[in-house]
């Protein structure tokens, strides 16, 4: 029996969930790395945007998964009065961090630093843990206290970016931005404190996560693998000029990721998708979205030059190519999250790997033959062609409920 949902109460927490989110990643993308970059400069701006890729795309495909399978599993655990099992792919998560993070460093800088890694390696635990316990929240649908923890954070990289200024090792601001917050999850949440065993569904749950994590890391590769592709082949000046053009683009993940959440946290209790119901939406959302297409380009030439006026020239013709990659993904993203409660687990393998293949195909040939141009146009017919791919899904596959796949 599905559970009945307040509208009133979805678009409250929609609310809750946009201004929770729009805020530290307002602060971050619209602050402190346009005054980051000034300090850094081209180069190692670049350097550094491609260093935090590799640890979001590492978050994203440990934390992330692990907190969309505690949503998706939650109801099995209840079911059968268990705890456990997630806290023991946490620590292992802990572990992948200590090998991957000196590994990455030492891959994008050519050295290693002690202190720089040992830095990261905090930017690692803390984000890690902090994209986890994120699920209790979301399960008890407390995005009242999510926004409370948001604010924390962007205080926290206002204080980091000061502290910045005296020890001139950038992965400080991140490190304040995440310990600030981290105290107060730990006071309102109890996931960490489940006990470190296994549980009778532990094999089911590894398969999720397994399945999950394979499909997110290809789906990752085509968000990050932008930087992976331009830092060796270009340097860090191109990506520098290829962020600073995508950052209007960054405009609609003030959308996207709040959107995605409250999302799941809803779809989580609905057994059955209505696609009639659906297909009602499209119009109006396509309307929507060409609006928000438009005024984002229109605010994407005058935001780029005050935020990065040093290159700015260089990136503002690439902007309307950008900001269409990105509307492209917001909607395959939303899509995905559709895709992920009512088919098949297997379906994501399949569909990131198809995403990924046109992605590096057409990416490295457009960049071969036509520069910077050429790669952020073909990034944008490879999302476009995710998001059509992702709509053949919906409408014409069968749907089941993907708890109850493993059964």
């Amino acid at each position: 029996m599905s559970q009945k949902i307040s509208l009133k109460e979805v678009i409250k927490n929609l609310m809750y969930s946009f201004a929770s989110f729009a805020m530290p990643t307002a602060v971050l993308q619209f602050l402190i790395q346009p005054l980051l970059a000034r300090e850094l400069g081209a180069e190692i701006n670049g350097q550094y945007l491609t260093i935090m890729s590799f640890h979001y795309f590492m978050v994203g495909i440990t934390a992330t998964v692990l907190n969309h399978v505690r949503l998706l599993q939650q109801e099995e655990y209840e079911k059968k009065n268990l705890r456990g099992d997630f806290n023991i792919f946490l620590l292992l998560y802990a572990f992948v961090a200590i090998i991957a993070v000196p590994l990455s460093w030492l891959y994008f800088t050519k050295t290693i630093n002690v202190t720089d890694v040992s830095l990261m390696l905090l930017v690692a635990f803390f984000y890690i843990y902090h994209d986890y316990i994120f699920a209790e929240y979301r399960l008890k649908l407390q995005y009242n206290k999510i926004l409370i923890n948001n604010i924390l954070m962007s205080v926290g990289y206002a204080l980091g970016f000061f502290l910045f200024k005296s020890v001139r090792h950038w992965q400080i601001i991140f490190i304040v931005a995440y310990a600030i917050p981290t105290v107060y999850d730990l006071i309102n949440t109890t996931f960490i404190k489940e006990p470190l065993s296994k549980t009778p569904l532990f094999g089911q749950t590894s398969k999720k996560v397994l399945t999950l994590t394979c499909s997110t890391s290809l789906s990752s590769l085509t968000t990050y693998c932008d930087k992976f592709i331009l830092y060796p082949l270009l340097g860090g000046v191109s990506v520098s000029v290829y962020y600073s053009a995508a950052i209007v683009g960054k405009l609609l993940l003030l959308v996207s990721s709040p959107m995605n959440s409250v999302l799941l946290s809803y779809l989580v209790k609905i057994k059955q998708l209505d696609k009639k119901r659906v297909a009602k939406k499209v119009l109006p959302l396509l309307g929507l979205l060409v609006l928000a297409y438009v005024c984002c380009v229109a605010v994407g030439y005058p935001l780029t030059s005050f935020l990065y006026p040093e290159w700015a020239d260089q990136s503002k013709f690439l902007i309307p190519l950008t900001v269409a990659a990105s509307m492209f993904s917001l909607i395959a993203n939303l899509l995905n999250t559709i895709v992920l409660r009512f088919c098949k687990t297997s379906y994501q393998v399949v569909i990131q790997i198809v995403s990924l293949v046109i992605y590096l195909v057409l990416s490295l040939f457009s960049l071969h033959f036509w520069g910077l141009f050429g790669f952020c146009a073909a990034v944008t017919c490879a999302n476009a062609l995710k998001t059509i791919i992702l709509l053949v899904i919906i409408y014409f596959k069968k749907t089941v409920i993907n708890s109850e796949e493993e059964k």
